[in-house]
């Protein structure tokens, strides 16, 4: 499972303990790509296996 957030996401003591905490660095305004590009190379390196993966 995965939970992101810009506070703190996991407050219960339980649940934080077998967390993995990641902070990321921030992302220059002049470094983001669109959503488009995004979704292309996305789609350029998805392994085509999980195209085949859809319920029937």
């Amino acid at each position: 499972m995965l939970l992101n957030g810009i506070t703190e996401v996991v407050a219960r003591p339980d649940l934080l303990e077998r967390s993995v905490i990641v902070t990321l660095p921030h992302i220059p305004e002049d470094r983001r790509r669109a959503e488009a590009e995004l979704e292309r190379r996305f789609e350029a390196a998805r392994p085509t296996s999980w195209v085949h993966c859809s319920p029937r």
